[in-house]
């Protein structure tokens, strides 16, 4: 192991750096947020909810106790997951807006007056707020990495001398 990620481990692990406390909130939220969605999009893209959710407990797991190594195999994972995870959400807001456009355009070629299925509106609007939340979590994730590095430069010696000019 690091010589630097070992010295963090004894000075207190991820409990010194802020944006630990922030992350663990929001992906306790997370969970809460993706089990709710689930009712919402269970129809059509169930899938996406259900990686959303797990993606979030797994990335909780990896911060949720402060004497655990940081950048383990379980970060990693929530970090990685989190980027899957967006992807999907975007994937999944494709799939629902494809299937209302294709909805009206039935519509219009028929000569029926039906209106776009409020339920699929309704998937749209929770998607956006997934793929939102996701891409905040996502950010979250980059700036406890950035925060973690930079504690294991400082502790390894490199860099002491070097500011940035701009």
């Amino acid at each position: 192991m690091n010589r630097a990620l070992d010295d963090m481990q004894h000075q207190g692990g991820l409990a010194e750096l802020p944006t630990r406390k922030t992350l663990e909130t929001t992906l306790l939220a997370g969970i809460a947020v993706f089990a709710i969605s689930f009712v919402g999009t269970w129809y059509r893209v169930w899938w996406d909810s259900i990686i959303g959710l797990l993606v979030t407990a797994v990335g909780y797991y990896s911060i949720r106790d402060v004497g655990l190594v940081p950048m383990g195999l379980y970060f990693d994972l929530g970090y990685y997951g989190a980027i899957f995870s967006f992807l999907l959400h975007g994937i999944a807001f494709g799939v629902i807006a494809a299937e209302l456009s294709t909805q009206r355009i039935e519509s219009r070629l028929t000569g029926t007056n039906e209106t776009p299925s409020g339920l699929l509106i309704f998937v749209l609007v929770i998607e956006l707020i997934l793929l939102g939340f996701s891409g905040a979590v996502m950010g979250l994730f980059y700036r406890l990495r950035k925060e973690i590095s930079d504690v294991e430069v400082n502790a390894a010696g490199e860099g002491k001398d070097y500011k940035e000019l701009v």
